[in-house]
């Protein structure tokens, strides 16, 4: 701001503060200067207050001696302080601390102006990073999707023949006393036997089994989250809790040894062994398929 010399307006006081006035708008800043003048001569008052957000300074400035002043009234911008240079120092501290504080304010609307926008634009900028993110998991589980279902219809027909060859196989089992005794003790501690069986396998299953043999149907199918289905083994059957198993059967459980879930093995159970599938077995059915001369061991796994 350029500095301003009374002088220069000979004794127009009203000139001055137009021009002073003038200067400020022109800069943008939130103040008013105004005073009440008595002629020429010497300050006898000066307040500052605010308003608003603006500051508003009055001065009275009167000539006691009715006689012309030579003495010159400087205002200057230093640092957003207005001075005006007079031979009162305590109106000169007066006037700054005032406009000290029409500063102190505009900093601090300022800075929470600055905050707002940095937490808008911190908001903005989150929203946007979600988005992106969100879009990139869209596009990575549409890939997956596309390829997992681009997988299982290339899989769908060596799936069907791998159960299909299930149905056609006949395990080799080691008929001994410890199959028998094995045979009694799964008859009564054995719970449901399930067959697991995909959409695409079930004309298969009622062909080989019948129509009356229950079996639990599951679809061939990519989910919404783009896995493809699985099942494991397809005949499951489900233990009783007990302590002790038959070390024959070790070879047939799954690593909890909560069930035996070798499918080739449960299948030869219900072939040729009286074993059914569903939630309970026919003891005498299964009684009746076991030769003679190991049915003693038979009764001793039943009664284990």
């Amino acid at each position: 701001m350029k500095a301003f010399n009374y002088s220069d307006y000979s004794d127009n006081w009203s000139a001055f503060v137009s021009d002073f006035n003038q200067e400020l708008k022109n800069l943008e800043l939130p103040i008013k200067f105004d005073s009440r003048i008595h002629g020429p001569g010497e300050i006898t008052s000066l307040r500052a207050k605010l308003v608003g957000s603006a500051l508003e300074v009055n001065l009275t400035y009167e000539n006691k001696k009715k006689q012309p002043e030579t003495r010159e009234l400087k205002a200057f911008l230093d640092l957003e302080f207005i001075t005006v240079s007079d031979t009162d120092r305590q109106l000169l501290i007066a006037c700054q601390y005032a406009f000290l504080e029409v500063f102190n304010q505009r900093v601090k609307l300022a800075n929470d102006k600055a905050q707002q926008e940095a937490a808008i634009r911190r908001v903005q900028q989150l929203e946007i990073e979600k988005r992106v993110k969100e879009h990139k998991a869209a596009e990575a589980k549409a890939k997956r999707i596309k390829k997992n279902t681009e997988r299982l219809e290339e899989n769908k027909a060596a799936y069907l023949e791998k159960f299909r060859e299930l149905l056609a196989s006949k395990k080799s089992l080691s008929v001994s006393d410890e199959f028998y005794y094995s045979l009694g003790w799964l008859a009564k501690h054995s719970g449901t036997i399930k067959a697991i069986v995909p959409d695409i396998c079930e004309a298969e299953f009622v062909q080989y089994f019948g129509t009356e043999v229950p079996f639990t149907k599951t679809e061939y199918k990519v989910g919404p989250g783009g896995w493809i289905s699985q099942w494991g083994k397809s005949f499951t059957a489900s233990l009783v809790k007990v302590k002790t198993i038959p070390a024959y059967l070790e070879q047939y459980l799954n690593p909890k040894r909560t069930q035996v879930t070798d499918s080739e093995y449960i299948k030869d159970l219900v072939d040729n062994y009286g074993f059914q599938f569903g939630k309970s077995q026919n003891v005498e059915a299964i009684r009746r398929s076991v030769p003679a001369e190991y049915l003693p061991h038979f009764e001793a796994g039943y009664a284990a």
